[in-house]
C-alpha cells in the first residue's frame, strides 16, 4: 500500500523491505503519518479555540448586559412634573405599547443650541427654497407650522390607485429639524440600525418628543425630549425586549393617520 503522504511503502520496497512494502498499514513512524497525526491534532486545537472564544463572548455579552440593567435600575425616574406635561401629549403612543409614562428614567440631559450648532460633515443638508413651506407632505409640524420634524420613512410612492405605499424604511435613521424663520437644517438624531422612530410630539411651538424603540443605551423604548427654548435635551429610556411579532405604533397609527398603507 503506498502510503497518501510520502510513499513509504513504495520507498520500503525499493530498499528491499518485502513486509513493509506488502502491508496494508503505513509505517506509523514515517513522515505521511507523523504529518496526519499533525494536522488532526491542529483541528482539535482549532475546535477547541473556537469553543473557548465563544463561550468567552456569551459571558461577556452576559456581563454587559447585566452592568447595562445595573446602570438602568440606579437611573432616576421622570419627574412628577414631566409626566403631567408630556402625557397628555404622547399618551396615545404610551397606550398603544400598553406603558406607564411613570415607570420611563432619564438617562441623560444635555445642552443642546440648535441655532447655535454648525453644520458640517456628511449629515449637512442646506436650507433650501423647497424646505420654506408649512404643507410639506409626511413633515411633523409645530403648532405654528414654523418648524417641522422630518420622521424619515421614505420611501413612499403614490401609485395609480391614488394610495400612498410605504415600502420599507432606510437602514439608518436620519432625523432633521427645520425651523423656516431661522432658515435652518439640522439633523437632531441619527439612529443607526437599532433604532426605529415612530412617533414625533409637539407639545408647544418650541418643545417636541421623539419617541421610538430599539437599542440606544439598553434594548427597549425611548423618548427623547428637545426645548429650543431652555437649549436642553433629555433622554428618558424604558428597559424592555421587544418581541420580534410586536404590533408598531409607526405602521398601525402614524401611517393611517398620514394616509399611508404598508405594502
Amino acid at each position: 500500500m503506498l502510503c497518501a503522504f510520502c510513499n513509504c511503502a513504495g520507498r520500503a520496497a525499493s530498499n528491499g523491505d518485502v513486509r513493509n512494502a506488502t502491508s496494508d498499514v503505513p509505517d506509523p513512524l514515517c513522515a505521511g503519518t507523523l504529518r496526519k497525526d499533525s494536522i488532526s491534532q491542529a483541528d482539535s486545537l482549532r475546535r477547541v479555540r473556537r469553543a473557548l472564544q465563544d463561550s468567552l463572548y456569551r459571558i461577556e455579552q452576559v456581563e454587559r448586559e447585566q452592568r447595562e440593567q445595573e446602570a438602568y435600575h440606579a437611573l432616576p425616574f421622570i419627574s412628577a412634573e414631566e409626566v403631567e406635561k408630556w402625557k397628555p401629549v404622547a399618551g396615545a403612543w404610551y397606550d398603544f405599547y400598553g406603558m406607564d409614562i411613570r415607570q420611563m428614567k432619564l438617562y441623560s440631559s444635555s445642552a443642546w443650541d440648535f441655532y447655535a450648532e454648525r453644520d458640517e460633515g456628511i449629515y449637512y443638508r442646506p436650507f433650501t427654497p423647497a424646505d420654506d413651506s408649512n404643507s410639506l407632505e409626511l413633515m411633523q409640524y409645530s403648532p405654528d407650522r414654523q418648524r417641522y420634524v422630518d420622521p424619515n420613512i421614505c420611501p413612499v410612492f403614490l401609485e395609480d390607485d391614488g394610495i400612498n405605499y410605504w415600502y420599507g424604511g432606510d437602514d439608518c435613521i436620519e432625523i432633521y429639524l427645520t425651523d423656516r424663520l431661522a432658515k435652518k437644517k439640522s439633523m437632531i438624531l441619527w439612529g443607526g440600525v437599532c433604532v426605529c422612530l415612530d412617533g414625533v410630539f409637539w407639545k408647544d411651538n418650541e418643545t417636541f418628543a421623539l419617541t421610538g424603540s430599539g437599542y440606544v443605551h439598553c434594548p427597549g423604548y425611548f423618548m427623547k425630549v428637545f426645548d429650543l427654548r431652555k437649549r436642553q435635551t433629555d433622554l428618558y429610556e424604558m428597559l424592555f425586549d421587544p418581541p420580534e411579532d410586536r404590533r408598531s405604533y409607526l405602521t398601525e397609527v402614524f401611517f393611517r393617520e398620514e394616509g399611508i398603507v404598508e405594502k
